[in-house]
């Protein structure tokens, strides 16, 4: 034996390679190599071995740990600053009423959620000014059609009223040539205002 660490185990009759053995109450892993006639075998107690990669891994694992709970929180709470602009949005949104024409509350939005804010109010304009021309094409409807509609009312009571007395055959046939006169009229009418609704819904 030329050298023999303080306190190893004797090795003098440990096989070559890698083995586990026990010395004095302990594992131990050891490792013997033998070649040109020298022998040089090392030893590791199993229990300092298992120690010292437990301190290792509470050393590295902890800060770790913290750090990526650490970073968990803090993008949390920035995921939930960030879109908290896109949730006030919604419900302003969800209490708006149909017909309220006013523009969005002001909001504190990051300049990346600004376009998506204007581009709803922009949607919400057009969708304003859509339903304010279907009102007014209604209106208009219902204007222009109740003066046909009430000539060729008229007009079926007077041949109603003469056709039961034979001494206005005349005046029964001259109601019924007005009654067709508004029903082309009318229809004339429901023709305009359906190109104009047309017209209207474009772009």
């Amino acid at each position: 034996t030329v050298a023999r660490t303080t306190g190893s185990p004797s090795l003098a009759s440990a096989p070559t390679g890698y083995t586990t053995r026990s010395f004095g109450g302990k594992e131990w892993r050891t490792y013997v190599l033998e070649q040109g006639g020298i022998r040089i075998a090392t030893a590791d107690r199993i229990d300092v071995r298992e120690n010292l990669l437990r301190d290792i891994a509470l050393t590295a694992g902890i800060p770790f740990a913290l750090a990526l709970t650490g970073s968990l929180v803090l993008l949390w709470f920035g995921i939930g600053r960030g879109l908290r602009p896109l949730e006030q949005l919604r419900v302003a949104l969800a209490l708006r009423q149909p017909d309220d024409a006013s523009a969005l509350p002001a909001m504190s939005s990051p300049p990346e959620l600004r376009p998506l804010v204007e581009t709803v109010e922009r949607l919400l304009a057009r969708t304003h000014a859509a339903i304010d021309r279907e009102r007014r094409f209604t209106d208009d409807a219902a204007h222009e059609l109740r003066s046909p509609l009430t000539g060729i009312k008229t007009n079926l009571q007077v041949l109603q009223l003469a056709s039961s007395r034979p001494e206005h055959e005349g005046l029964a046939g001259q109601a019924l040539s007005s009654a067709e006169s508004g029903v082309l009229r009318l229809q004339a009418t429901l023709d305009q205002l359906l190109m104009l609704a047309r017209l209207d819904g474009r772009p």
